[in-house]
């Protein structure tokens, strides 16, 4: 971490003593969700706790650092550490929960704590987070006032809600201190979820089944056409996650989409004329996808819409022009096909 001359060496000694609690608490946890990740030190040093486990961080901004420190583990430990590791710049709001991973964070700004409580306590997961940046923001309207009427410290306050909030929904929690010489800020909840609490360690089982009925906590706002990064610790999840991670992966998100133009032909035979046909002729930055399925018309013919995606052009209109002439061209180059 050192070589890589990117994290302070604050961040260092408190990510460490975080890991190792939650190396501790949860040794058996082979699927580690570094949430609010920065440099995604936490997901490293868990990884290096535990050669069975991969971790996913997230933040909504991949910082340099963050490549910097990628390399170095990678050149220190080898791809049999950096392949069970991937970082997926996207909002917290993009989180798809699981009950087969591990919610954690080291100074989750804020409100960030108490959605990733929120996240834990929608899928029943074992969390550890270290808060920081304390704010009201974080209390119901009723908690709010009573801070305000009385003489209260505001982060041990804030944390004692979020301790009883987690109580409510059936969690056991404890709460350690790290080192203070590490951070002033270093009170540590450990959330232990209702089916991985045994029987015999109090609660019953009324209480535990409390959290399978909890609805989306008010932290959380899910977002219309918001990417999804589901999380849990399956093939399919799994893969798709390394199919959003990266640089170069967050990076083509920020692109701007290409222009796109719609175009609907009417066929002699079902497969007269299919989308790799259309992008050939489109030629060099032109690709054309399927929209729904194709279907007899009344004429007799076949009926097939596709989607024209112009990657050459930047406008609207210069994909319109080219858009004319390949409408042309497959009128042409394939008889008795016509353009709806």
């Amino acid at each position: 971490v050192c070589q890589a001359r990117c994290v302070p060496y604050k961040e260092l000694w408190e990510t460490w003593a975080v890991a190792i609690y939650v190396q501790e608490a949860f040794p058996d946890s082979k699927r580690i969700v570094d949430v609010a990740s920065g440099h995604a030190l936490l997901s490293w040093a868990l990884l290096l706790l535990n050669d069975s486990r991969t971790a996913v961080a997230i933040d909504k901004t991949m910082p340099k650092s963050a490549d910097k420190l990628e390399e170095t583990m990678q050149n220190t430990w080898g791809e049999s550490l950096s392949d069970r590791w991937d970082y997926v710049e996207a909002k917290l709001e993009a989180i798809q929960p699981s009950s087969d991973v591990l919610f954690c964070g080291v100074h989750a700004c804020g409100i960030l704590t108490d959605q990733v409580i929120d996240l834990a306590v929608r899928s029943s997961s074992p969390v550890v987070l270290l808060p920081c940046c304390h704010t009201t923001k974080s209390l119901s309207s009723e908690d709010a006032l009573q801070f305000t009427q009385g003489q209260f410290d505001l982060d041990k306050f804030v944390d004692e809600k979020r301790i009883d909030r987690l109580r409510e929904c059936g969690f056991k929690v404890a709460e350690m201190k790290i080192p203070e010489m590490f951070t002033p800020k270093n009170n540590l909840i450990i959330g232990t979820p209702p089916s991985q609490i045994p029987n015999n360690e109090g609660g019953d089982e009324r209480e535990r089944e409390k959290s399978k009925i909890i609805p989306i906590g008010k932290n959380i706002n899910r977002m219309p056409g918001l990417m999804e990064v589901p999380v849990g610790d399956d093939e399919v999840s799994r893969a798709l996650v390394q199919s959003l991670a990266g640089r170069e992966a967050s990076n083509n998100r920020k692109r701007p989409k290409p222009p796109s133009l719609d175009l609907s032909l009417l066929m002699k035979t079902q497969d007269q004329v299919t989308a790799e046909a259309v992008s050939r002729l489109g030629g060099e930055g032109v690709e054309a996808e399927y929209i729904g399925e194709i279907f007899a018309h009344p004429s007799g013919l076949h009926a097939q819409t596709f989607r024209v995606m112009y990657h050459d052009k930047t406008s609207k209109d210069s994909a319109k022009k080219s858009h004319k002439v390949l409408c042309e061209a497959i009128e042409t180059t394939f008889p008795g096909c016509s353009i709806r």
